[in-house]
């Protein structure tokens, strides 16, 4: 599995290494973000790759990557989870700081933030409590959803 980044020269350099030191007798390089979408047994879709910093939309067809149109974009997890302490200390007043505190944010991040269309019957944000650990309850409404719709308007971030 291969970074889709990943020059032909760097895939040669691999492959030789692999052949001659390694002795293996056959490879096959994959670009990672496919093998999930192959892995559900499907082989024509859109992959989103989300990591800590950005994401990366990588589009197959037929079982084919469409290298020429895959596309990153410059938000990650650490954009919805620094998002979320923002929100979080605006409209609960809690401010999270230190990078244990960073951590919680990640945890509750984790926990219930999701991306839902507004009429949707499983969109309910009362049941959002989480337990600090001190023992604090922090009692959360839309926070975690608003979060993530930095993906849909980036310019919220600030």
């Amino acid at each position: 599995i291969i970074n889709p980044d990943c020059s032909g020269n760097t895939k040669l350099l691999m492959a030789r290494i692999l052949f001659e030191r390694f002795n293996v007798p056959a490879i096959q390089f994959f670009i990672g973000p496919a093998v999930s979408l192959y892995a559900s047994g499907k082989t024509t879709g859109l992959i989103i790759d989300c990591g800590a910093s950005s994401c990366k939309i990588v589009p197959a067809y037929e079982g084919y990557i469409l290298e020429n149109n895959i596309t990153n974009f410059p938000l990650g997890g650490d954009n919805i989870t620094n998002y979320l302490i923002k929100l979080i200390a605006s409209d609960l007043g809690f401010v999270l700081q230190s990078s244990s505190e960073k951590e919680i944010a990640s945890q509750i991040k984790k926990k219930f933030s999701r991306f839902s269309l507004p009429n949707d019957p499983n969109n309910n944000n009362n049941n959002n409590v989480f337990e600090l650990p001190d023992g604090q309850l922090l009692q959360l409404s839309s926070q975690p959803s608003q979060a993530t719709e930095i993906f849909l308007y980036p310019n919220n971030i600030g």
